[in-house]
């Protein structure tokens, strides 16, 4: 029967999801609805036998019941009274029902199976009384009601719901026939599951079908948020039918619950993120909370009473967390008083403070009729608070659900849910994995299991979830056919053999259009607006690192120095904070001893012991970490220092500044006055000349291109202002690294010149180990023997066959001053011109706190050089191409 010659006052059965469509179709015939009667089968089902649909209460009775004979089971006793398992046998006690099982002819063989056993029988009297689902076709046919009037849509319904629904049509009940269209058949394949996707938007925009028309079954749910992204990005109107939505409103009452049952810190952090609470406070608190590994019991006052300096923790980080805690300490008493009523034993007292709770906040009131079911239904069974336990799994039971609050565009299936007649249906995924996405029992009621009992066999069911597909192939005049030959991991996926049969053809390639990308507005300021955010009264101030970050990505800098949008606190002992650790003991063994500081070792150990003292009054929870990382270090520092002492020897330079602070003013041609300020590790004098040293926590090296570029400024600018404020020449600025450097240890190495094989020996391992401990920089002076005597701890020095000290290269300092300001120059330029997309060059999202903000997935900028021509007094000695080499 077709479904518009349905009489008045007649009861159309069909699942739920198809309701909204069905009214739709009817109303646009002028069928009255008042006169027809839409439900669904489980429902009238309910209604034939007197039944209503309670599983929670049948589950709630399982669960007692089991209790009772828990003493009984011994390998089962700890899964048997789970929400899990008890589903589990509800739906085998549904089938035994229904196919008429003997539970006499279950298989014993084993224990669990004697065990299994054991708790059917105990239960199977529950399901046949409580559930109507579980209702046999003998027991619906015993009714003989008069079912003519009942008409039942033809839409596939699983191998269990079909002997229901053939019974009721022996009682009388008419079939309203599917679709039959003989359907334009076309098969393409495409590279991946995106490509899938976008040959099918492409697909619908070429042949211009209208939203209406279009219908799209998806074997794999994965592929839903893929069809998402790419249809709004093409601006395809389209509901996803069967999206699976998180309930806020119940994640918070199980949240709830949960922390009633065990109050620990981790399930209360869980509970503040639900933000469940009207108290301003508290991020500060589980901020506190989560830093400092506290319990809310715990007094919150060690950041008044530590007493810190800013040499390895700074001010902004010690005033911050001291903030936290002020706000952490009036947040607690607050939350105290909305706790308290968690931790009591009445438990209608505490599920009436969870709903008021929940009935504060509007993002959780639409769950709250839900909830108010499940207590209602559940409230008979709970006897004590450990119940809480199958309470919540019954909850987690409803946490995701599949909700669709409006149906606009393109209709989205999946396999089990054939939707009514469009002119054009698309299937997506039809690979051998997903299609037709039929598997066996599983679980502890396998195929192996379901064979001893009378349960139909593999095929019978297989060749029902053959026929039931074909509703989906028989209600559209146009049917394309889809998959992916590959994953996004480079494995390859074959069509579905049953598809390959439908088809009746070989996969084409779908020939997707190769549309011109869309041409991205640059971001960028005026030339006002740059200059007043970023050089107010026409003064760029900052540190040479700023001045780097521009170059790295102008966007950073935007964000950080333009907007004003600090980095997020970072708690954690990193590497930055252990190299600044290693720069203050270095400090004050060189502060101290000054040329000799490599001959105290002793003394390391109480400078390094007083910062990690100091550290530990603020992270009292980071004892252990601390303590490791303190003898590392002081490891480390010892080889340093046995490293470093052959170093001072073979120089005549001292150390004379240590730490020092500065702000330097340099003049640009865009009438913008930079004042640059920054800290100078570490400054040597001999007779009228300096040499700068600037500890790094590993190898670094300068690079002519990363200084051209303006990624590297910081050395060369620390020599350009020391000069300027000494008074003396520079000879040379070098990175000294405080990393203990590992080398290779080989057997040996064969020698050209006389043709030798040379055995590795200790000597050679010092030799190399100096070699890549030594300074790396640039020397700007002539005198090289004051550096280095022996020519073996600077990079790029030897001795030649004179023994006298040479160097690969040597500049200019004039030359690197008139660099130096033409970058400067070139920087504040492209600055105040607005530029602050982002760019980024290679690494320079790997430790960017801000790419969540720009989220940039595009290629890496190219380093290029700012300035066009070096000086020619930039080399004194060597040149660009020696350095090259």
């Amino acid at each position: 029967m077709n479904l518009y010659e349905i009489p008045e006052k007649a009861t159309i059965l069909a699942p739920s999801y198809l309701h909204p469509f069905l009214q739709y179709r009817l109303l646009k015939e002028h069928k009255n609805l008042f006169d027809l009667h839409l439900k669904t089968p489980q429902a009238f089902l309910a209604e034939t036998i007197g039944k209503e649909v309670n599983e929670t209460a049948v589950l709630w009775q399982y669960y007692h019941k089991i209790k009772e004979i828990l003493p009984a089971l011994h390998i089962l006793k700890r899964i048997a009274p789970t929400y899990a398992f008890l589903s589990e046998v509800h739906r085998f006690l549904v089938k035994r029902e229904q196919f008429a099982f003997d539970l006499s002819t279950l298989p014993n063989q084993s224990e669990v199976q004697r065990e299994l056993a054991l708790i059917l029988h105990a239960l199977a009297d529950l399901a046949i009384m409580l559930d109507p689902a579980s209702t046999s076709c003998s027991m619906l046919l015993s009714t003989k009601r008069d079912l003519s009037n009942v008409y039942i849509l033809d839409c596939g319904y699983s191998f269990t719901q079909q002997q229901q629904i053939e019974a009721l049509y022996a009682l009388g009940a008419k079939r309203i026939d599917w679709y039959a269209y003989k359907p334009k058949l076309h098969f393409y394949h495409s590279i991946n599951k995106r490509q899938e996707i976008e040959s099918v938007a492409d697909l619908i925009l070429t042949k211009q079908y209208r939203a209406e028309d279009v219908q799209i079954t998806v074997c794999d749910d994965s592929y839903k948020p893929f069809i998402k992204q790419i249809f709004s990005r093409h601006q395809i109107p389209h509901t996803i039918l069967f999206e699976q939505r998180a309930s806020l409103g119940m994640k918070a009452f199980v949240l709830l619950l949960t922390y009633a049952m065990t109050p620990d810190c981790a399930h209360l952090l869980a509970l503040l993120d639900a933000s469940l609470f009207p108290i301003k406070q508290l991020h500060a608190l589980s901020t506190y909370l989560l830093i400092f590994e506290k319990e809310l019991h715990d007094s919150f006052t060690h950041m008044e009473q530590a007493v810190i300096s800013d040499d390895i923790l700074s001010a902004y980080e010690v005033e911050e967390l001291k903030q936290i805690e002020q706000k952490a300490r009036i947040a607690k008493e607050e939350l105290l008083l909305q706790l308290a009523p968690l931790q009591q034993d009445d438990l209608p007292a505490l599920f009436h403070h969870c709903y008021d709770l929940l009935a504060q906040n509007r993002a959780y009131q639409s769950a709250l009729p839900q909830i108010q079911t499940i207590l209602q239904e559940s409230m008979p069974y709970l006897n004590e608070k450990e119940d809480l336990s199958f309470l919540l799994a019954i909850c987690d039971s409803f946490m995701k659900q599949e909700r669709c609050e409006h149906y606009e565009g393109i209709m989205i299936t999946d396999l089990n849910k054939p939707l009514l007649h469009t002119p054009i249906h698309i299937i997506m995924g039809c690979d051998q994995k997903h299609y037709p996405a039929f598997s066996g029992e599983k679980g502890f009621f396998d195929e192996s299991y379901m064979e001893q009992v009378a349960y139909p066999a593999l095929e019978q069911r297989y060749a029902h979830a053959l026929k039931r597909l074909e509703k989906h192939h028989h209600n559209a005049q146009e049917l394309y056919l889809f998959y992916a030959q590959g994953d996004f991991k480079g494995k390859s996926q074959e069509a579905a053999p049953e598809i390959e049969l439908l088809a009746d053809r070989t996969s084409v390639l779908y020939p997707l259009s190769q549309h011109d990308h869309e041409r991205q507005e640059e971001i960028c300021l005026r030339e006002t607006t740059a200059r007043q955010l970023f050089a107010p009264d026409q003064i760029l101030k900052g540190s040479i690192s700023a001045f780097e970050r521009y170059v790295n990505c102008p966007f950073s800098y935007f964000v950080c120095y333009g907007l004003g949008i600090k980095e997020p606190l970072d708690v954690s002992f990193n590497v930055a904070k252990i190299g600044t650790l290693s720069h203050y003991a270095m400090e004050q063994m060189t502060r101290h001893y000054q040329k000799s500081y490599t001959k105290h070792k002793e003394a390391l150990l109480p400078y390094l012991e007083s910062k990690i003292q100091e550290i530990m009054q603020v992270y009292p929870n980071k004892e252990v970490l601390l303590s490791n990382i303190l003898q590392r270090l002081h490891q480390n520092l010892q080889v340093l220092l046995g490293l470093l002492d052959d170093m001072e020897e073979q120089t005549s330079y001292a150390p004379a500044a240590f730490e020092h602070r500065f702000e330097e003013e340099i003049p640009t041609n865009q009438g913008i006055l930079i004042r640059i300020s920054g800290v100078i590790d570490r400054i040597d004098f001999y007779e009228h000349f300096l040499r700068i040293i600037d500890y790094k926590s590993s190898a670094k090296v300068l690079s002519l291109q990363n200084v051209l570029s303006g990624k590297q400024l910081q050395l060369l600018t620390y020599a350009y202002v020391a000069q300027k404020q000494f008074h003396k020449d520079v000879a040379g600025a070098y990175y000294q690294s405080l990393k203990n450097e590992s080398i290779t240890f080989p057997y040996g190495k064969i020698k050209r010149r006389p043709v030798a094989f040379h055995v590795y020996e200790e000597a050679d391992a010092l030799r190399d180990k100096l070699k890549k401990s030594g300074l790396k920089g640039w020397t700007t002076c002539e005198f090289l023997e004051a550096l280095d005597h022996d020519g073996t701890h600077i990079n790029g020095f030897s001795k030649n066959k004179d023994g006298a000290i040479q160097a690969r290269t040597i500049y200019s300092m004039e030359g690197i001053s008139e660099v130096l300001l033409q970058l400067y120059d070139a920087i504040v330029k492209q600055m105040m011109s607005g530029v602050i997309a982002p760019a980024p060059i290679k690494d320079a999202c790997l430790f960017c706190h801000y790419h969540d903000i720009c989220r940039y997935q595009g290629n890496n900028r190219e380093l290029k050089a700012l300035i066009e021509e070096l000086p020619e007094y930039f080399y004194i000695k060597g040149g660009k191409q020696h350095e090259m080499e």
